[in-house]
């Protein structure tokens, strides 16, 4: 080979060197361009986790810095009113299903559950309110929610829970001995329990147990929440509930004489109850007589009391002699028929607030003209009073006078219709309701009568097809609009939403021509129908006169995460 052949392949190779480098030249930019493009995004990176870190309060904030503060560095006091305020209050649903799966109930079920997915700083408060009001619909419910207590995983949720309410469930003949012990379990575990209602379902049979189911029910409403440990068939921990820690307790029943008896040794064992319900009906073919030398229920807690009063004279007569509650202030007695002067001798001394609601709307008190100026004796505190229609005492007894130095709001039932207010005289009711109600009377009271602090009077309106709310008087207060008299305030309730003005709390029902913009939106009936068949168990409560409630399909999801399978 000559020099000039061996000159050329050298050539060739420095060419091809020079390129490499070349190549490796601009790959080595291209490099340092990305490297430092990784330098600048790693550098953003730590100070982001920096700020996350020091906002999650992991960190040290940097001297002179404070850091921003979100969600979850908020005390938890806070956190907890924020979550609770994305909760409606309950009066405003009930825990029906009848619209199906997005009715309001349901609504809330999902709200609730989704609290504790916000984040994982915030999961404990998410808990809290989606634990602390329970809902048994169904009795597996009962089941799943001791299994969840039992759980060794997760959050410890038994000091989450506050109340309980059993509503509409009925149980299981064959596994009513299971039902009765998981159910005493979450009440002995429970121990910040604080309410305790029970609703029984109105298409089932009230029985202590199975066995005493002789009219063919394979489902039946239990008796457990009337019994004391001292009857053979209790349920367990329910008087040490009553003794110890609860403070409401809400019954509905139908009044027998067993029942009598099962009541009175129940309350004796409280001494922390706050609040007492007893919605009870009474059977018209056996007539109730209470036990004979029954002793003297002593309720040193009880500010609240919500009773039937005129549906059995034997009780009436049994809470007036035999109930001692020296501390109550708040008072409501429906299916009245007549003056309940003797309770208020008995119980009157401290009240502040008295309900008198009549059997119905159509039907007012029988007044005669004594006791309305014996409300300064006997209920010498009294500031809000709340009555049915007057009617009838004002044609009786036109000078019946109200005697009552302390009274500030006097509240009047009264029947109203779409027709009545769209009548010639509509525009007259709609201006001055109290005055066409009551006639004179008003101006009696106030020039006769002792009512010198008396600053509102308002009609309640209602009609016959409307569900009457026994506690709109105290939701819709007064002095919600004592600062803007000529305001209104739009309430909403599982069956109606109802309009407060100074003079007047008007459904919409009622009045169709109120402010249709200011009122709330109304959840229409929906056209839901079961996505699958019915269970063994539904058809079986669906044959024994069940009703729509118990064929729903689609909530039982919803109700298992939110009532007690969550962790």
């Amino acid at each position: 080979m000559d020099v000039s052949a061996q000159f050329d392949d050298a050539h060739h190779a420095i060419a091809h060197i020079g390129h490499s480098i070349k190549q490796t030249r601009q790959a080595l930019s291209k490099s340092v361009l990305e490297i430092d493009k990784l330098r600048r995004e790693n550098i953003a990176l730590r100070a982001a986790v920096r700020f996350f870190m020091v906002d999650g309060r992991h960190l040290p904030a940097p001297s002179g810095q404070v850091p921003k503060p979100n969600l979850s560095t908020l005390p938890t006091e806070v956190v907890r009113f924020i979550f609770k305020d994305t909760i409606p209050a309950t009066y405003q649903y009930d825990p029906s299903l009848l619209n199906g799966p997005s009715n309001p109930w349901l609504r809330v079920l999902a709200t609730k559950a989704a609290l504790p997915m916000i984040c994982k700083a915030l999961y404990w408060e998410g808990m809290s309110a989606l634990y602390e009001d329970i809902v048994l619909r169904r009795m597996d419910q009962i089941f799943i929610l001791a299994r969840t207590l039992r759980s060794p995983r997760g959050a410890d949720i038994r000091p989450l829970i506050k109340s309980v309410l059993m509503e509409s469930c009925p149980i299981g003949s064959q596994l009513a001995r299971t039902a009765k012990e998981e159910l005493g379990f979450i009440l002995r575990e429970c121990h910040a329990l604080r309410s305790l209602s029970y609703h029984p379902h109105p298409n089932f049979p009230l029985l202590s147990n199975e066995r005493q189911d002789s009219s063919g029910f394979r489902y039946f409403n239990p008796t457990w929440f009337f019994h004391a440990s001292i009857s053979h068939d209790t349920l367990p921990f329910v008087d040490e509930l009553l003794a110890s820690r609860l403070h409401r307790l809400d019954l509905r029943f139908v009044l027998t004489v067993s029942r009598f008896s099962n009541l009175q040794d129940l309350l004796l064992t409280t001494t922390s109850l706050r609040s007492l319900i007893l919605d009870y009906t009474t059977n018209d073919i056996v007539p109730c007589r209470a036990p004979r030398n029954l002793s003297t229920v002593q309720l040193p807690s009880l500010v609240e009391l919500y009773v039937p009063f005129g549906q059995d004279a034997n009780f009436d007569e049994y809470i007036c002699r035999r109930w001692n509650m020296p501390n109550l202030t708040r008072l409501t007695l429906v299916s009245l028929q007549g003056w309940p002067e003797r309770l208020l001798e008995r119980v009157g001394r401290r009240l502040v607030y008295l309900h008198l609601f009549g059997k119905s709307i159509s039907d007012p008190l029988s007044c005669n003209p004594d006791p309305c100026p014996t409300l300064e004796l006997h209920c010498p505190m009294l500031e809000h009073l709340i009555i049915p229609n007057p009617h009838n005492c004002i044609r009786q007894f036109p000078q019946t006078t109200l005697n009552s130095p302390t009274l500030k709001y006097l509240d009047i039932w009264d029947f109203g219709s779409h027709e009545r207010f769209t009548s010639e005289a509509g525009y007259h009711w709609w201006l001055d309701p109290v005055a066409l109600i009551t006639g004179g009377w008003l101006e009696n009271i106030r020039s006769n009568g002792v009512v010198p602090s008396l600053r509102a009077v308002r009609c309640l309106f209602t009609d016959y097809g409307q569900y009457r709310g026994i506690d709109w008087p105290s939701i819709c207060h007064p002095d919600l609009l004592s600062d803007r008299p000529d305001g209104e305030i739009w309430h909403t309730f599982p069956s109606a939403n109802v309009a407060q003005t100074a003079t007047r709390l008007i459904p919409h029902s009622v009045h169709p021509t109120l402010d249709d913009e200011a009122m709330p939106e109304i959840d229409s009936d929906s056209d839901w129908t079961p996505s699958r068949k019915l269970s063994e168990d539904e058809a079986d409560l669906e044959t024994s006169d069940s009703d729509v409630d118990l064929e729903a399909s689609d909530w039982m999801d919803v109700d298992d995460v939110a009532e007690g399978d969550y962790l």
